[in-house]
């Protein structure tokens, strides 16, 4: 598709964590960038009991696998080791990684999608310059600890979208713009600070116990009505 120019009275960058408009606004997108390395994959997985979720932890950090449904039956992601090699992701390499985390006989297969992915925790200095403005990854970025970047994203277009109505339809003076980041800015703060520290609980490796702690199940642990199941792994 050929280039096209496009004017209008203000621009809304919700292109991402890697946004053009924030870095030609100039604008500061700081943060760090954790060291762990993550593999995500859709797959098929024989030895699981269907309709929970497993986490197993190990030495390495935890391994989750969430029931899908589609594309594939389970949603996979683990820690990798900090010795892996990088390269390719391969269902061997999941394989791997799989087994690293646990003795329980556990085959995937038939991937539907394979990728390794690292977490970061970044802040725009400001969600707005002259007349443009950030929402979602492009202005937040934080670990997936807690489930709270799409809710976060979409709130940040709630909060700035009726006011840009109001604004272009002359029902709303300029000013009232000024209002999203005052409100948006806190909220992203604190989200950053929870899903940071739920990050860190989950990725410390610390000594497990022995063999008789194998697998371990608690009778009331639920979430969203899925029944929870953890391993923690000796090895």
């Amino acid at each position: 598709m050929p280039p096209r120019v496009v004017r209008a009275r203000f621009v809304v960058g919700c292109d991402g964590a890697h946004s053009a408009t924030r870095r030609l606004a100039g604008i500061d997108f700081a943060g760090r960038s954790f060291p762990q390395r993550f593999l995500l994959a859709d797959v098929e997985a024989d030895g699981l009991e269907r309709g929970r979720v497993h986490v197993f932890l190990a030495r390495t950090g935890p391994m989750f696998l969430f029931p899908l449904g589609t594309p594939a039956s389970w949603r996979l992601i683990v820690t990798l080791p900090r010795s892996a090699p990088r390269g390719p992701v391969t269902l061997p390499v999941v394989q791997a990684a799989v087994a690293s985390h646990t003795r329980e006989h556990i085959v995937v297969h038939h991937p539907a999608w394979l990728t390794e992915f690292t977490v970061s925790s970044r802040l725009a200095e400001a969600f707005r310059r002259g007349r443009v403005f950030l929402a979602g990854d492009a202005a937040h970025i934080h670990s997936p600890a807690g489930a709270q970047g799409m809710n976060t994203g979409i709130q940040d277009a709630v909060n700035l979208g009726w006011k840009l109505a109001l604004v272009c339809h002359g029902e709303a003076v300029p000013a009232l713009l000024r209002s999203h980041e005052r409100e948006r800015m806190p909220v992203a703060r604190a989200v950053l600070a929870m899903t940071d520290r739920a990050f860190r609980v989950a990725t410390v490796q610390i000594p497990v116990q022995g063999p008789g702690s194998a697998d371990r199940q608690s009778p009331d642990s639920r979430r969203l009505g899925t029944p929870v199941r953890a391993h923690r792994n000796a090895a």
